[in-house]
């Protein structure tokens, strides 16, 4: 594991809005999280009735999938544990210059034929809480492997450095693919175990899950602490309806 970034990895951060870092959890780790999402999975209170962790999407004939669980650290403590890992915490530290707070997380399971996402930025949802944007960022950790097949993330490099882009009509919280012409997308390929971390503002998107198996995957959000803890205003009584034990 890394104990923190060095000056390149920074650089490379602020120039494209993202990073990636290979092999940064262990084959012991990833294997614990597999068996932790198994458990998640199998639990029919969260995803056979309506709760708000459990986030509903489409799959590719329209059937509702429930493909989300945000938050997730309530359920979980193996995932609680990984929020406060030494190491990703002296990684944040020095992107933020300055200690992190958690701002949310979630798993995202997509099993095979769920949709994405459609190109957005995150800080568009975010906004509202009055954090900056250059505070607060987000750690992709790869469970399964990703790669386009099976619908990984894809970024667009340096666009973080235009602040908000312009929004559809139809879709104020989405990024108009106008916006983005003229920038070469990177699908970020990842294998177990790897971290991506990518600014607020850098424009994303998935595609779907074509493959025959899920792809799993947890997101932590942090801010830089210095701005306040978010946590509890921003999830609210989300946090208190499962009673799922630890």
């Amino acid at each position: 594991m890394l104990s923190a970034l060095t000056k390149q990895q920074q650089t490379e951060y602020r120039q494209k809005g993202y990073i990636t870092i290979q092999n940064f959890l262990t084959t012991a780790e990833i294997e614990q999280l597999c068996a932790e999402c198994d458990r998640l999975k199998a639990q029919p209170d969260l995803f056979f009735q309506h709760i708000p962790e459990a986030d509903v999407r489409r799959d590719i004939n329209g059937n509702p999938v429930r493909d989300r669980l945000d938050p997730v650290i309530h359920l979980s403590s193996i995932i609680r544990e990984l929020v406060h890992n030494v190491s990703l915490k002296a990684i944040l530290y020095s992107l933020f210059k300055g200690e992190p707070t958690l701002f949310k997380d979630k798993v995202i399971f997509k099993p095979p034929g769920t949709k994405g996402y459609d190109l957005h930025q995150d800080y568009a949802y975010w906004e509202q809480t009055g954090l900056p944007a250059h505070g607060v960022l987000s750690v992709q950790v790869a469970i399964d492997s990703a790669n386009a097949e099976n619908g990984a993330i894809v970024l667009y490099p340096g666009l973080h450095r235009s602040g908000r882009l312009p929004a559809p009509k139809n879709a104020l919280s989405d990024v108009c693919i106008s916006a983005v012409e003229g920038v070469e997308p990177e699908v970020i390929a990842t294998q177990p175990g790897d971290i991506l971390i990518f600014h607020s503002l850098t424009p994303h998107l998935s595609g779907i899950n074509h493959s025959s198996q899920a792809r799993r995957t947890l997101y932590l959000s942090y801010n830089a602490s210095r701005y306040g803890d978010f946590y509890h205003s921003y999830y609210g009584n989300r946090l208190t309806t499962s009673s799922l034990s630890m």
